[in-house]
C-alpha cells in the first residue's frame, strides 16, 4: 500500500499538469495591442483656410453652402479681400480652386 500511494500522488500531479497545459493550448492568444486611432482626418488644406479666413466674417456653413459658376469665384474672393479677408494671393488661388471644384455650379444660360 505504502508503494500504491506515492504512485498514485505521482499519477495525479501529472494528470493535473497535463490538464493544464491541455487547457492552456485551447485558449486563443491575446489580441496585440490594437493601433492607436487617429484623430483627426486629413483635412483638404484650402477646406482649412476657409474654415479660418472665411469665417472670420461668415458663418462656415454659408461659405461652404454658396454655390457659383467656377469663373465668379475669383471676384468673390477679390471682394473679399477688399473688404479685409487675409487671404495671401497663395492663399486665394488654393480656395478658389477648392470652390471650384466643390462648389461650382454651371454658368446661367
Amino acid at each position: 500500500m505504502r508503494k500504491i500511494l506515492p504512485t498514485l500522488a505521482l499519477a495525479a500531479l501529472v494528470a493535473a499538469g497535463g490538464l493544464t497545459l491541455a487547457n492552456a493550448a485551447q485558449e486563443p492568444p491575446a489580441p496585440p495591442n490594437p493601433p492607436a486611432p487617429t484623430d483627426a482626418v486629413p483635412v483638404d488644406p484650402a477646406l482649412a483656410l476657409i474654415q479660418t479666413r472665411c469665417v472670420m466674417c461668415h458663418p462656415a456653413d454659408f461659405v461652404l453652402q454658396a454655390r457659383k459658376p467656377k469663373d465668379a469665384w475669383r471676384d468673390l474672393i477679390n471682394e473679399m479681400v477688399g473688404k479685409g479677408a487675409q487671404v495671401s494671393d497663395a492663399e486665394a488661388d488654393q480656395i478658389q480652386a477648392y470652390l471650384e471644384k466643390t462648389q461650382s455650379v454651371p454658368p446661367a444660360p
